[in-house]
């Protein structure tokens, strides 16, 4: 799959973990993250055996600033990238802080609601703005990634 949207954060949200979107019932059981954490992004993906999580280092994105996010992530291989970019700017990889693309079967999360800016439990608020999300259900590359960023919803 691969999510994008442009963001306009504040702070890092409530409780240090704003959800850009948040997927699942709130129980760590099922679950779908996108976080912004300690000025970095984090994705975490619930597994039966072993969690699948990738986040960026610290301080990876700019506080006050628009800026383009995407996350990607191939079910098959267990391969998770990370992607920034501004406006007028190029879409780049970020770099990695660590990760492990997990084990075990995914826990399905279709019966959850799929939130942006919140978690279900309504305890993870992104502080500012989120604007153009969009959610494919396949992995795009950095020349469709760049296009998406350069292209207006609507």
């Amino acid at each position: 799959f691969t999510y994008t949207a442009w963001i306009n954060p504040r702070t890092g949200g409530e409780k240090g973990g704003g959800r850009i979107i948040n997927k699942g019932n709130g129980s760590f059981v099922v679950q779908k993250k996108w976080t912004i954490r300690y000025a970095g992004i984090e994705i975490a993906l619930r597994r039966s055996t072993r969690d699948s999580y990738f986040n960026t280092v610290s301080n990876s994105i700019t506080m006050g600033s628009w800026q383009f996010l995407a996350v990607t992530y191939n079910g098959t291989t267990g391969n998770g990238k990370l992607y920034r970019g501004i406006a007028n700017g190029n879409v780049t990889e970020m770099i990695g802080n660590g990760g492990d693309s997990g084990a075990g079967s995914f826990i399905s999360d279709a019966e959850w609601p799929m939130l942006i800016g919140n978690a279900i439990t309504n305890d993870r608020t992104f502080d500012g703005l989120i604007d153009e999300v969009r959610i494919y259900n396949r992995v795009l590359n950095r020349s469709e990634l760049q296009s998406v960023m350069n292209t207006p919803v609507g």
